[in-house]
């Protein structure tokens, strides 16, 4: 392509790059060089993902001005001295899975003109393991580098790298470490001014030493993650630190299990003397997640000599309780000191204690001791409720404990509790004490026999609350009443939503509602009544067919998904309403993927409304799938790109319709006057008898049955397990079954004849066997009977797999009064949605 300058702003496009202000983005474009005739102003230069194999001296130096080089997802084996002449502005160059061998890549030279570099990143570019040390590139010209991030490979030579003319670096990030063994003197050319020092993906650690941090004086964070050694081994490495102040310390799948074909983490108990360091540290942060812990001794997790330190705890991932045995006292002390503790999280923590408090044995210093200061107390007295003697033990109270008092940090803000499976019950009531400072609430998915009632004690000012795949939830509505953010996705909330007068009156302050997954298909016009600061609503993966009239008070809602629901278009009510809101809000959000909509006459005003709407939709592009009258699936911009091919018919259809309306009307208005006023008597005492018993008829009509189901033995599996359950679980509808409902007799004809006239629906499912079915041809001979009977609303086939041959020939004059639904052998989503098109007219 010519190259088009822009004027002060770049947008436009040279080879195959896109320029845009003063960046160029020319990832993914099958590059095998650095293009040379970009604008030379150009800021952000991004190269990712090509087949460059080599940086030549005389182009990168083109661009001057150049402060972000991205190279990394190439094949580049070499860089020569002069590589990059010229990029004295570059602050940032990333490098990554390339083909940089430390030993013979990088001239002496090479990093000489990034004077100004700020960040450096090689990492994934040594391919191969080494016997032998290898010596890293010269950093030394690097005088303004902050973050480094590469290779850890064994034995690594940083003798000879410059280390110790970096005055500013802080971070360094070892990534794809090949160490077998860390030792006192492994890191001890490192930088002594680092603060921040990643361990990550190490493949083989065998052994470590404990001082082999003792040279980083200033070190405030440690992170390893994903490494294959024992975490007993990596609490080693904190041994230097005792008595000191450190921002971070993680510890993430630290476990020689993970690195395993199959990923099983070896059961860690921790003990007094694996922590023994950890303790002694001054910490504001600690993460300690997947790393298979299972349980802990006393005096071991829940201890540390500066809890004041301590502002934000993580230990999800894990397998173990602190609500059993010696860990209630331990949590209650640790509590009372964790005075600046902000954050709680122990989420995903799959269990399996059964009666939790039964039997409970108090361990402290391998002896038995008094346990009198316990939480789980009683409302009325406010007494301890298990008491342990000394030297004895003293099965806890069987009956159920009406309420739990548990103590809270004064200053703790989140607690984040997600994902904990366990075969245990918690107590009828938890009451948070201390919890004026709480903001954030998560429990969702929590998976326990019986979820307790949550009540705060004093003030709340929780803002945030995810009660998320909690189907039985009876917490106080109290606790929600300062919420600003509520999610109660898949909580099974729709038998209630849509029957209950106000029903989210109990979340008067909420500005952002996840609703999703609760198989919502209609609201009340009044639901949102008390939400008029509601901003943000998130309805998606329900079954609404059209949006909602309940939207509409709400004046602020700026915000809308209702992505993964079964629309087929938006009314004319409510898309003026949701330009209203584009108008009222300045912007207006509305995601729709995985809806599919409609593309006939009577829904070509939304098409048009789509594109021309100023609403920010999910979908920029407006490339939504879109379903013909003809049942072909196509896509909304494509229907739109074409509108007056697809819609020009629908002008003809309407003049087409009127011609026929206007002869109609007349052949139906002098056609019966006349033959009216030759037999009027005769005509009207025929009338009196035919037209009175049909309407006495239909007023007594009941149908018992919303479906008759007629199927082989073939079939059997399939609508036991999958259809039967998804009607009469799902969509709630009545089923009559042939093996269930009809009872062997003498009158089993009747039976059957009966059943079928009080059905509302029939639906055949045919197989290859279905003509082997005693008494199919008598049920479809019936259903033909009272369909032309006007008994029968609905004949519905759904063929599964069936040859022609096979193919019932009864239905050979009625094809065209059935609805016919050929199912996929992969049980296709699309399937189930027809059926259930089909049917919903009615029983809605």
């Amino acid at each position: 392509m010519v190259f088009v300058f822009c004027l002060e702003r770049y947008k436009c496009h040279v080879h195959k790059c896109e320029i845009h202000d003063l960046t160029a983005n020319c990832s993914y474009k099958e590059l095998r060089n650095v293009p040379n005739d970009l604008p030379d102003g150009i800021v952000v230069l991004d190269l990712k993902f090509n087949v460059i194999h080599r940086i030549d001296g005389d182009v990168l130096g083109k661009y001057r001005n150049l402060k972000t080089l991205h190279l990394d997802n190439n094949n580049i084996s070499f860089l020569p001295t002069n590589a990059f002449d010229g990029l004295e502005h570059l602050h940032g160059l990333f490098l990554t899975n390339n083909n940089l061998d430390f030993s013979v890549s990088y001239e002496v030279d090479v990093f000489r003109p990034l004077k100004r570099l700020e960040m450096l990143d090689i990492r994934h570019n040594m391919k191969k393991g080494y016997t032998s040390k290898v010596q890293y590139p010269l950093f030394e010209n690097l005088s303004n580098l902050k973050e480094l991030s590469l290779d850890l490979i064994d034995d690594p030579g940083f003798d000879n790298c410059g280390f110790e003319k970096l005055q500013n670096i802080t971070k360094i990030v070892f990534e794809n470490c090949d160490l077998r063994l860390i030792l006192n003197n492994t890191f001890a050319m490192l930088p002594e001014n680092l603060e921040e020092i990643h361990l990550r993906k190490c493949n083989m650690i065998r052994s470590i030493e404990a001082d082999a941090f003792r040279s980083l004086r200033n070190l405030k964070t440690l992170i390893i993650h994903d490494s294959n050694m024992t975490l007993e081994s990596a609490l080693k490495l904190l041994f230097p630190f005792e008595n000191k102040q450190m921002r971070r310390i993680q510890l993430t799948r630290v476990n020689p299990g993970y690195k395993c074909p199959i990923e099983t983490p070896s059961a860690v108990i921790l003990t007094r003397q694996m922590m023994q360091h950890l303790q002694k540290i001054c910490f504001n942060t600690l993460v300690l997640t997947e790393n298979g812990i299972v349980d802990f001794e006393p005096k071991s997790l829940l201890w540390n000599r500066y809890p004041e330190c301590i502002q934000h705890i993580e230990l999800s991932g894990n397998r173990f309780s602190l609500i059993n045995g010696f860990k209630l006292t331990e949590l209650w002390d640790i509590s009372r000191k964790l005075t600046n503790l902000i954050s709680f999280d122990m989420s995903y923590n799959p269990l399996s204690y059964r009666n939790v408090g039964q039997n409970i044995k108090i361990l402290h210093d391998n002896k038995l001791s008094n346990f009198n200061s316990i939480f789980w107390k009683d409302t009325e007295s406010d007494k301890p409720l298990c008491l342990v003697k000394r030297n004895s033990v003293t099965p806890a109270r069987e009956s159920p404990v009406q309420t739990v008092h548990l103590p809270l940090p004064p200053n703790l803000r989140q607690i984040r509790h997600r994902y904990y499976l366990a075969n245990q019950q918690l107590r009828n009531k938890i009451v948070f004490l201390n919890a004026s400072n709480l903001t954030y609430l998560d429990v969702a998915y929590v998976n326990i026999k019986h979820f307790p009632e949550i009540e705060l004690k004093g003030e709340n000012n929780i803002k945030y609350i995810d009660f998320s795949g909690i189907p039985s939830w009876n917490t106080s509505m109290s606790l929600f009443a300062n919420s600003t953010t509520v999610i109660l996705g898949f909580t099974g909330i729709w038998q209630t939503v849509q029957h209950t007068r106000h029903y989210f009156s109990f979340i008067p302050e909420v500005e952002e509602l996840d609703i999703s997954g609760n198989l919502l298909w209609q609201l009340r016009y009044d639901t949102f009544f008390y939400n008029q600061k509601l901003r943000k609503l998130i309805m998606q993966g329900n079954l609404f067919d059209e949006l909602p009239t309940a939207l509409m008070p709400l004046e602020k809602l700026n915000f809308l998904d209702f992505s993964g629901n079964i629309l087929d278009s938006i009314n004319a009510t409510m898309r003026n309403w949701l330009d209203k809101q584009q108008k009222r809000n300045g912007t207006f959000k509305l995601f729709l993927r995985g809806n599919i909509f409609k593309c006939t006459c009577g829904t070509k005003d939304f098409i048009r409304w789509l594109f021309e709407t100023n609403i920010e939709f999910d979908e920029p592009t407006k490339q939504y799938k879109c379903m013909l009258s003809n049942g072909s699936i196509t896509t909304t911009i494509k229907v739109y790109q074409k509108f007056h091919d697809y819609f020009s018919i629908c002008h003809n259809e309407i003049w087409l319709r009127v011609g026929i309306g206007l002869l109609v009307s007349f052949i139906t208005i002098t056609v019966p006057l006349a033959i009216i006023i030759n037999f009027k008597w005769q005509i009207t005492y025929w009338f009196y008898r035919k037209f009175r018993k049909a309407v006495e008829t239909e007023l007594k009509k009941k149908f018992v049955y919303d479906i008759y189901l007629s199927y082989s033995n073939q079939s059997l599996y399939w609508v036991k397990n999958l259809l039967m359950p998804k009607i009469e679980n799902c969509w709630k509808m009545k089923m009559c079954l042939e093996d269930r409902d009809i009872s062997v007799g003498d009158a089993y004809v009747d039976a059957i004849c009966d059943s079928i006239q009080q059905s509302r629906n029939i639906i055949f499912v045919i197989t290859k066997d279905f003509s082997d079915k005693h008494w199919g041809r008598f049920e479809i001979e019936r259903a033909k009977y009272e369909k032309y009977a006007s008994n029968l609303q609905k004949i519905i086939i759904i063929t599964r797999q069936v040859p022609v041959e096979n193919f019932p020939t009864e239905f050979e004059h009625i094809l065209n009064d059935v609805i016919l639904i050929n199912w996929s052998e992969a049980e296709n989503e699309n399937d189930w949605e027809n059926l259930r098109r089909a049917l919903i007219a009615d029983i809605l």
